[in-house]
């Protein structure tokens, strides 16, 4: 067993973590050196092709910065809304049915990758399933506020909220996107 019981009693300190500073070493200087390298290699390769591609190396950092600036900014925007507004019908229904039509919208575009998620319009590329989660989220909640009193009856409660739920999941899934429909 290597390791050792060092300055604090009745506590094990396996070799190779420095209980000081809350760090494990890996090795000697030269052996984390080349560890790092050889973790490095695969996104300096990727790099290279991004920057022979696109003709830049940032063009990939670029984008996710505007888009977390976006998201930022809608958040925002989000955090100044009633959240009692969205509980309105015409929003939530407007909503869901919004999102059923463009996950049925998606099996008449062209596939990419054999998958049918992703609507293109220029150089913006849009996946319906994304829309998907805020709109069950909203119409589960909107339908669960409404019957309330009537909880107990699943008739009128579990089956009447899971059919959409299940027929928006079912749509995801044969889009294929198992990760988005679980």
């Amino acid at each position: 067993m290597s390791g050792a019981y060092r300055k604090y009693p009745a506590t094990y300190v396996p070799s190779g973590y420095d209980l000081e500073t809350g760090l494990e070493s890996v090795g000697r200087g030269w052996e984390q050196l080349v560890r790092r390298a050889f973790e490095a290699l695969p996104e300096g390769h990727t790099i290279v092709q991004v920057k022979e591609k696109f003709g830049s190396p940032y063009t990939f950092l670029l984008r996710q910065l505007a888009w977390a600036v976006a998201g930022l900014g809608a958040m925002f925007v989000m955090s100044k809304v009633d959240y009692r507004r969205l509980k309105h019908p015409a929003v939530v229904f407007s909503l869901l049915g919004v999102t059923t039509l463009l996950l049925i919208l998606v099996f008449f575009l062209d596939r990419s990758h054999n998958t049918h998620r992703w609507i293109r319009m220029g150089p913006f590329s849009f996946q319906p399933s994304e829309l998907a989660k805020p709109a069950i989220i909203l119409f589960l909640a909107y339908f669960l506020e409404t019957r309330a009193k009537a909880m107990d009856d699943w008739r009128q409660t579990l089956l009447p909220a899971v059919v959409p739920s299940l027929l928006i999941a079912a749509l995801i899934v044969l889009q294929p996107d198992l990760g988005t429909a679980v």
